[in-house]
């Protein structure tokens, strides 16, 4: 009888611990989605968060010293936008005529980068141009290639170039930029002028963290890019336009680690 009880424990023991350890597996499966949603959105948003109390430090410095609001900035850009854009299409067709057509390859790595950012192909002009050292550009309403220069690149590397350059077109840049210059006529006044790149140092920063969040290729290749650029250039090299290269490759070390970081954990958990 004692030997039965045991059994028949050791039986309901085992049962107990199975339907347990499936509950757990069922639990895990259908929650693991939620948790990584959840880990990647908290990744993104802080440095969204941190692109907004940049954003509001840079217009009150642009305040500051030319005496214009982001609100009338913003006023002055959209006043604006419908001139602009019929006389930069305008534009763009006649380059188009001229130019000499991009290659298969190239059109395909752009039509891959265009559907990781969500752009429709028929909502921007494609354009090749001779970059003077620059592989890519954008306007609001064009992506400029120098083809002979963005393939002497590194496959990721292409990525993430194309990849800035289209958040430069979803964040209206050039548009604002030109307006944010309408409005400070003069330009002489160091304080004035320093003003005004911290808003070119703020869309080049936004550019660089909203194309790496896009993911691990992207990331990667803001790495392999810079890192090109440190040798090519020098560690310290800086424009009035641009931040340090090395402070551009920190930033996208900082972002790579942090996003392996979230996906290190996930893979534990499952």
């Amino acid at each position: 009888m004692k030997k039965t009880n045991g059994f028949y424990f050791s039986f309901l023991t085992l049962a107990a611990i199975t339907s347990c350890f499936l509950a757990y597996q069922y639990q895990q499966k259908n929650l693991l989605p939620c948790i990584e949603k959840k880990n990647k959105k908290n990744f993104t948003d802080q440095y969204s968060q941190k692109l907004t109390q940049k954003e509001n430090v840079v217009w009150e410095l642009i305040t500051t010293h030319t005496g214009v609001t982001q609100e009338q900035c913003l006023k002055n850009h959209q006043s604006h936008l419908q001139q602009e854009t019929t006389m930069y299409k305008k534009s763009n067709k006649q380059q188009l005529k001229n130019a000499k057509k991009l290659s298969p390859k190239t059109h395909q790595l752009v039509e891959v980068v265009l559907q990781d950012f969500n752009i429709n192909p028929q909502s921007i002009d494609i354009i090749p141009f001779k970059g003077e050292g620059s592989p890519a550009a954008a306007d609001d309403w064009t992506l400029f290639i120098d083809e002979q220069d963005l393939l002497s690149y590194p496959l990721e590397a292409q990525y993430f170039i194309l990849g800035h350059e289209l958040i430069h077109i979803q964040s209206q840049d050039h548009s604002i930029r030109c307006a944010l210059h309408r409005l400070v006529p003069n330009k002489n006044n160091k304080n004035i002028q320093s003003a005004l790149d911290s808003l070119d140092h703020l869309q080049e920063t936004r550019a660089d963290t909203l194309a790496m969040l896009k993911g691990d290729k992207y990331i990667q290749g803001s790495i392999s890019f810079f890192e090109i650029l440190e040798k090519r250039e020098g560690r310290n090299f800086e424009i009035a336009s641009h931040p340090k290269t090395s402070d551009r490759i920190m930033l996208a070390k900082n972002i790579y680690s942090l996003n392996n970081d979230v996906s290190i954990k996930n893979n534990a958990l499952a």
